[in-house]
């Protein structure tokens, strides 16, 4: 089942996400128009990478 992770404040970075466990990983942004702008290009983004 997909959940959802608060992670601690942090207006900087973009949500991400682990997609095996099906979990979305999001930060406390100061605003809803902070979190929609952060998600919108979040979406948008195509590249990704292994750390």
């Amino acid at each position: 089942m997909p959940s959802i992770t608060i992670r601690p404040p942090d207006d900087q970075h973009l949500p991400t996400a682990n997609t095996c466990i099906s979990r979305l990983y999001v930060p406390l942004y100061s605003s809803k128009q902070i979190l929609k702008q952060k998600l919108l290009l979040a979406i948008k983004t195509k590249n990704f990478g292994f750390v």
